[in-house]
């Protein structure tokens, strides 16, 4: 891969993940339809409700009442992991830490388990 393409795969350091935030649309979509096939203009009503929804956030957050971080749920866990590999990150980058001191302390750092549905 040439350096000046490196650039568009690098995600180091960037803070905002699409994919993640168009998965959580699309789940939360997925969750208002309320089921897994819609006709036409069933799709088209609740993408014209959706619209009003973000309107509505759009125009709160321009009018100060709310800022962009107010609108966001997170899991507490999930927020206190960010905030470890953040401060892990910091100290990396200030070099306070070493590389294998990095990896180490983010190898302690590990997913919830996911909790498989009993056979049937």
């Amino acid at each position: 891969m040439t350096d000046e393409r490196l650039s568009l795969w690098n995600v180091h350091n960037v803070n905002i993940r699409t994919n993640n935030h168009l998965e959580g649309w699309h789940n939360r979509l997925n969750r208002k339809a309320g089921k897994k096939h819609n006709g036409f203009y069933e799709l088209l009503e609740l993408l014209i409700s959706e619209q009003g929804v973000m309107d509505t956030l759009i125009q709160q957050v321009l009018s100060g009442n709310v800022t962009a971080g107010d609108l966001r749920r997170v899991n507490r866990v999930y927020a206190q992991k960010q905030r470890q590999v953040a401060q892990y990150t910091g100290e990396y980058n200030n070099g306070t830490r070493t590389l294998e001191q990095f990896l180490a302390a983010l190898m302690y750092i590990t997913p919830e388990p996911i909790l498989m549905p009993p056979s049937k």
